[in-house]
């Protein structure tokens, strides 16, 4: 073997092995950012449920709390002055 063929695998020889790690680096880095990406996804779809829910569930204790101050509004009225609290609490 001579001087310049030893020196050519010397040389090719780490390279081919620096690329096969570095390819290796690679692939495992695609796989474990695939994975982040997953879980971010999981985790913001929760929190958009989550918020869905909370918004849902405020809206319905508010139309509880109106129907329950109309009704305290009409049991506290005298019968006499009910047709017209009820046209004042009327919608629209």
């Amino acid at each position: 073997m001579n001087d310049q063929l030893l020196h050519v695998l010397l040389f090719v020889v780490p390279l081919i092995f620096s690329a096969g790690g570095f390819y290796v680096y690679a692939r495992l880095s695609i796989v474990q950012l695939r994975k982040d990406a997953k879980q971010s996804h999981q985790e913001l779809k929760k929190d958009i449920n989550g918020l869905g829910a909370k918004i849902a569930r405020i809206e319905y204790q508010t139309d509880t709390r109106h129907h329950n101050a109309s009704l305290a509004i009409m049991v506290a009225v005298p019968v006499e002055r009910e047709a017209e609290i009820t046209k004042l609490l009327k919608e629209g």
